[in-house]
């Protein structure tokens, strides 16, 4: 098993959501910023992603608004880091180049 498929499902959720943290809210979100999003690009089930979310946000990691989002037709739910949740994301990363893949 990878260190990737160890990582916690709050880990891999802040890593993703840190490939989106330019997003500003000019323009539709991208769907990777939703739930839905999260489900297809982590390959996770949804109450596992809503679950961690909610913890997230809870810990203020991650906040949550309400905006549009592409290929959809309303309003949905997006998350972004926070500054602590870019923190976090930092830490985790440095400690995964510090890990020795061979």
């Amino acid at each position: 098993m990878s260190i990737i498929q160890k990582l916690r499902i709050e880990d891999k959720i802040l890593l993703h959501l840190s490939d989106y943290r330019d997003f500003k809210g000019s323009g539709a979100a991208p769907k990777a910023l939703c739930q839905d999003g999260m489900v297809e690009a982590l390959s996770l089930h949804q109450p596992q992603v809503a679950k961690a979310t909610k913890s997230l946000i809870k810990r203020g990691l991650v906040e949550s608004k309400t905006t549009y989002v592409e290929d959809s037709p309303r309003a949905r739910k997006i998350y972004q880091l926070t500054a602590k949740g870019l923190v976090i994301v930092n830490i985790i990363k440095k400690t995964l180049k510090g890990i020795n893949w061979i």
